[in-house]
């Protein structure tokens, strides 16, 4: 492994290790934004350390394909946090059903 792969987990596990302490679920009395922020950010963090998994078994095209995805959730997860109201984010929540 480079130092620099190395020096990149290290600081993959330091940041999950921070939110270790975070609930799995939003608190309850969040606005509906608030909760599904919350879990595009949960899911940011699971992807981010499948990601790493993954390059560390030399999968690299499975890891890009996670890396994707990972995108695509810290940017719902900034727009949520920046951008929507509470319908927007209730109308985000209802989309697959």
């Amino acid at each position: 492994m480079s130092p620099d792969l190395n020096r990149e987990l290290q600081i993959g596990l330091a940041i999950r290790a921070y939110f270790s302490d975070v609930p799995q679920t939003a608190p309850l009395e969040c606005k509906p934004k608030g909760r599904v922020a919350f879990a595009l950010f949960s899911r940011c963090l699971v992807a981010h350390a499948t990601v790493e998994l993954l390059i560390c078994e030399s999968r690299l095209d499975d890891a890009a394909v996670i890396a994707r995805s990972l995108c695509e959730f810290a940017v719902n997860c900034g727009y949520m946090v920046r951008v929507a109201d509470d319908r927007s984010a209730e109308d985000f929540a209802d989309y697959p059903k």
